[in-house]
């Protein structure tokens, strides 16, 4: 099936049926399905693009001599 990436708008609580919780405000990959095609119809969500997740920097780490 295909997964598309979906962003809640306007501050809406949207629910996940798959997760069991509330859509991120940064959205998720979900499977394309006809309750994720009411949700976008409605307006409830977009479809965008998912941005690359930020690297925390690794500090290097000190060896004793």
């Amino acid at each position: 099936m295909t997964k598309i990436f979906v962003i809640p708008q306007n501050d809406l609580l949207v629910t996940d049926p798959e997760q069991h919780d509330f859509l991120p405000k940064a959205g998720r990959v979900v499977e394309s399905t006809t309750y994720w095609q009411r949700r976008i119809n409605d307006g409830d969500v977009m479809v965008g693009e998912q941005k690359p997740a930020l690297k925390t920097p690794v500090k290097p780490t000190k060896k004793d001599a």
